[in-house]
């Protein structure tokens, strides 16, 4: 039905304990209130309030603190009756309350005398109370946005295994010495490390890391309303990380590079094919010999052979990989 009395106004009511005497408190069953509920200071309908213990933010690191409860939670609360109540405006139009909020402190334990909900004693509180409102109302919005910028950052991460081929790859190691071959895995595999790390520490500086926050009693609600300030020093901070880890990363990649293409590497030998003239043949890496009159073979298996020029009936030239196949 309609309030003929209370107009809607969305101002704040400076409430009293006696207002408050008949709100309940529901609990989890542990004990930590979820809900309030109650006659509304201002139009007496009947309503209720969420109580939100945590909340879901963009940490800049990822870690919420814990603090030891105190003795009580405030919070905002709103009417909420679901009662037609008409604006003052002309001509009136209804809304679903009467606008009115208010500063209310629940006490958090449950046991001993005395009213558990209360006005709200500590002015400075209602900027946070406030905040923690509008974060509850956009949390779902703020961690599906985080997950779609996340996941741009996990295939960028993904894109240096590209990269790293590139600059390592199979055809550009042959010819190297083996202490060059592991200078530039290494310089490589630390320019993977190094460029992952500006990936996340952008991306987290960007959009933030997203964390449950602990904002069960008045101290954890200060202390998330204090470091919600502190987040842009921290996300500058990352950002210059990020810069510093991708330079590091580029000048690895540069020095894998250089120790590739201009450090002097060992001439590749031949792989051959010897025919003998007793229609056997032999298939490997063509080594230097200090016996005259002798071929010495490398076969894939690692043996070495030695052959004599005068039992050889002809040589041709062929690939490591044919050597393999059997009969090769």
């Amino acid at each position: 039905m309609t309030d003929p009395v209370v107009t809607y106004r969305a101002e704040r009511l400076l409430v009293t304990d006696q207002q408050l005497a008949d709100w309940e408190v529901v609990d989890d069953g542990q004990g930590r209130p979820i809900q309030a509920e109650g006659p509304c200071p201002s139009c007496q309908h009947r309503t209720d309030g969420e109580v939100k213990l945590t909340v879901y933010g963009h940490g800049a690191g990822g870690v919420s603190a814990t603090l030891a409860p105190v003795e009580r939670i405030t919070r905002v609360f709103e009417c909420a009756c679901g009662m037609t109540h008409m604006t003052e405006t002309d001509p009136p139009e209804p809304q679903d309350s009467c606008g009115r909020w208010w500063l209310a402190s629940i006490r958090l334990a449950a046991d001993g005398p005395g009213q558990r909900v209360r006005r709200g004693i500590d002015d400075t509180l209602l900027s946070a109370a406030k905040a923690l409102e509008a974060a509850g109302d956009a949390e779902e919005t703020r961690l599906r946005a985080a997950a779609g910028h996340w996941t741009a950052g996990v295939a960028a991460l993904l894109g240096l295994f590209g990269v790293s081929g590139v600059v390592v790859g199979k055809d550009s190691l042959l010819g190297l010495t083996l202490g060059a071959r592991v200078a530039a895995g290494v310089l490589t595999c630390l320019a993977l490390v190094s460029a992952g790390a500006a990936i996340v520490l952008s991306y987290r500086a960007a959009y933030g890391w997203p964390v449950l926050d602990d904002v069960g009693d008045d101290d954890k609600l200060r202390q998330w309303f204090e470091s919600r300030r502190g987040h842009l020093k921290v996300a500058a901070d990352e950002l210059k990380n990020a810069v510093r880890w991708a330079l590091i990363a580029l000048g690895l990649l540069a020095a894998a590079l250089a120790l590739i293409w201009f450090r002097p590497s060992q001439p590749a030998r031949p792989v051959v094919q010897v025919n003998r003239t007793d229609e056997s043949s032999i298939c490997g890496t063509l080594l230097d010999t200090s016996a005259n009159g002798t071929v010495r073979i490398k076969t894939p298996a690692g043996e070495v052979q030695v052959v004599k020029v005068t039992d050889i009936q002809s040589v041709k030239g062929t690939t490591a990989a044919a050597c393999q196949r059997p009969g090769g």
